[in-house]
């Protein structure tokens, strides 16, 4: 027996979310982030959050951080405007009662159990599916957490430009390669740069 319900899908159930070509979007999809606990760069920042609403459009509804200062307080905030649900992972120093690097914002959704750091930014990346990273540096170095994380993420599969995203800071020549500073005369245009006799000098 032929029922109409067969030839046409009914309503969509509250909440969910389709692509233009008609495709269902995946909902419950969770993002993590690694940052520096100096905090990031105002442009790392703009750049987080323009990645955090597409992925919000992709149906990423999950934000999970590691609670430290800086970095991780910054854009836990942002991804919480934008309507995540923010899940805190915090990390457990050696000495216990050493809360110099934790957040102390209020805004998490969930806390989970504090672990030691690295046990704790291998749980973030096991956690989600798509990472973020604000790096403080715009190369790559070992004794880093946050580079850390990275490359645990990329030995996890992810791969850079899709389900891993570093944002780098600017880019600051180091002071061996800054050209140096232009010979100041009161020469005027036409006069030779290179003549002892300057302009108004006996």
């Amino acid at each position: 027996m032929f029922l109409p319900s067969e030839a046409f899908q009914c309503c969509p159930e509250m909440g969910e979310k389709f692509a233009e070509d008609g495709t269902k979007i995946k909902q419950g999809r969770k993002v993590g982030f690694t940052g520096t606990q100096k905090g990031a760069h105002p442009t790392q920042l703009a750049v987080a959050e323009e990645k955090l609403k597409f992925l919000r459009e992709e149906g990423f509804d999950e934000f999970h951080h590691g609670m430290c200062i800086g970095a991780d307080e910054q854009v836990a905030k942002i991804a919480a405007d934008l309507g995540f649900k923010v899940v805190g992972h915090p990390g457990l120093a050696k000495d216990p009662t050493n809360m110099q690097f934790r957040s102390d914002w209020d805004g998490n959704h969930e806390i989970l159990e504090a672990k030691p750091f690295i046990e704790r930014d291998h749980d973030i990346v096991d956690a989600t599916e798509t990472m973020l990273a604000t790096p403080l540096t715009h190369e790559e170095r070992t004794r880093s957490g946050t580079w850390t994380t990275v490359r645990y993420a990329k030995k996890q599969g992810r791969i850079e430009g899709a389900s891993l995203h570093v944002i780098k800071p600017p880019w600051i020549p180091p002071k061996w390669a800054a050209p140096a500073n232009p010979i100041k005369t009161n020469a005027i245009a036409g006069d030779d740069r290179n003549a002892l006799v300057k302009r108004g000098v006996e």
